[in-house]
């Protein structure tokens, strides 16, 4: 049987003047460590996984945002839905166009400001 993917949307540098992109990143895999805990049949994908590299190359001139934006809608593509885990008072602009590219591209989108695994359990059914 094929394994859901589920990319998790959430906040990097989110929506502050000074954002602490180490401490949001670390909310998301905290988040997605959860997941993994209750849903070892789905398979997680977290950009805050893959930060450390990512903000080092984008730091380093190396990688416009626009390019990792880029890469993150491109795997929202091969995935069966996204969970949008944003504990800000709004959606940052990287999430509002994840979410916007799986709308567009007819994939389900859960969010959530808080991490209420009955609530998920259910989304997650629905989609197998």
């Amino acid at each position: 049987m094929k394994k859901l993917k589920i990319y998790i949307s959430h906040p990097i540098r989110g929506i502050s003047e000074n954002p602490d992109m180490e401490v949001n990143c670390k909310k998301a895999v905290l988040f997605v460590n959860n997941l993994r805990a209750q849903f070892s049949d789905v398979v997680f994908f977290c950009p805050a996984e893959g930060e450390w590299k990512i903000t080092r190359l984008w730091l380093a001139g190396k990688l416009r945002l626009e390019d990792i934006l880029w890469a993150d809608c491109e795997q929202i593509k091969e995935c069966d839905a996204i969970i949008s885990y944003c504990w800000e008072d709004e959606l940052s602009a990287g999430m509002k166009a994840e979410e916007s590219v799986a709308l567009f591209n007819q994939i389900p989108v859960y969010r959530t400001r808080k991490p209420d695994i009955k609530l998920l359990r259910r989304f997650i059914e629905r989609l197998k």
